[in-house]
Protein backbone atom coordinates (compact mmCIF):
# COMPACT_ATOMS: atom_id res chain seq x y z
CA UNK A 1 0.00 0.00 0.00
CA UNK A 2 1.34 3.62 -0.62
CA UNK A 3 0.11 6.82 0.22
CA UNK A 4 0.32 10.22 -1.22
CA UNK A 5 0.13 13.29 1.41
CA UNK A 6 -0.67 16.42 -0.86
CA UNK A 7 0.14 19.86 1.01
CA UNK A 8 0.98 23.44 -0.03
CA UNK A 9 -0.23 27.18 -0.03
CA UNK A 10 -3.79 28.27 -1.18
CA UNK A 11 -3.99 28.74 -5.17
CA UNK A 12 -0.91 25.78 -5.43
CA UNK A 13 -2.89 23.58 -7.46
CA UNK A 14 -3.27 20.87 -4.57
CA UNK A 15 -7.00 20.06 -5.75
CA UNK A 16 -6.11 19.95 -9.52
CA UNK A 17 -2.95 17.57 -8.44
CA UNK A 18 -5.78 15.33 -6.57
CA UNK A 19 -8.34 15.31 -9.61
CA UNK A 20 -5.85 13.96 -12.11
CA UNK A 21 -4.22 11.84 -9.80
CA UNK A 22 -7.65 10.48 -9.23
CA UNK A 23 -8.34 10.24 -13.24
CA UNK A 24 -5.22 8.54 -13.66
CA UNK A 25 -5.92 5.86 -11.26
CA UNK A 26 -9.51 5.66 -12.56
CA UNK A 27 -7.89 4.84 -16.18
CA UNK A 28 -5.22 2.09 -15.34
CA UNK A 29 -8.20 0.75 -12.57
CA UNK A 30 -5.74 1.07 -9.84
CA UNK A 31 -7.81 0.77 -6.03
CA UNK A 32 -7.83 4.20 -4.04
CA UNK A 33 -9.12 5.87 -1.82
CA UNK A 34 -9.41 9.92 -1.34
CA UNK A 35 -9.48 12.05 1.60
CA UNK A 36 -10.35 16.08 2.06
CA UNK A 37 -8.86 17.09 5.20
CA UNK A 38 -9.93 21.21 4.62
CA UNK A 39 -12.99 21.89 5.68
CA UNK A 40 -13.08 25.37 4.02
CA UNK A 41 -12.91 24.03 0.73
CA UNK A 42 -16.56 24.19 -0.67
CA UNK A 43 -15.54 22.80 -4.23
CA UNK A 44 -13.72 19.63 -4.94
CA UNK A 45 -12.49 18.73 -8.27
CA UNK A 46 -12.56 15.02 -7.18
CA UNK A 47 -14.73 12.56 -6.17
CA UNK A 48 -14.05 12.08 -2.53
CA UNK A 49 -14.00 8.97 -0.56
CA UNK A 50 -13.93 10.79 2.95
CA UNK A 51 -14.58 14.32 3.87
CA UNK A 52 -13.41 16.16 6.95
CA UNK A 53 -16.69 18.40 5.78
CA UNK A 54 -18.86 15.38 7.02
CA UNK A 55 -17.53 15.83 10.58
CA UNK A 56 -16.74 19.43 11.45
CA UNK A 57 -17.50 23.04 9.62
CA UNK A 58 -15.11 25.62 9.02
CA UNK A 59 -16.93 28.21 11.31
CA UNK A 60 -16.71 24.44 13.77
CA UNK A 61 -12.70 25.62 13.73
CA UNK A 62 -12.65 28.77 13.68
CA UNK A 63 -14.64 29.17 17.04
CA UNK A 64 -12.19 26.73 18.58
CA UNK A 65 -9.35 28.79 17.70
Amino acid sequence: MYGVLVIGAPGAGKSTFCAGLQDVFEQIGRPHVTINLDPANDYLQYDSTYDIKELITVEDVMDRL
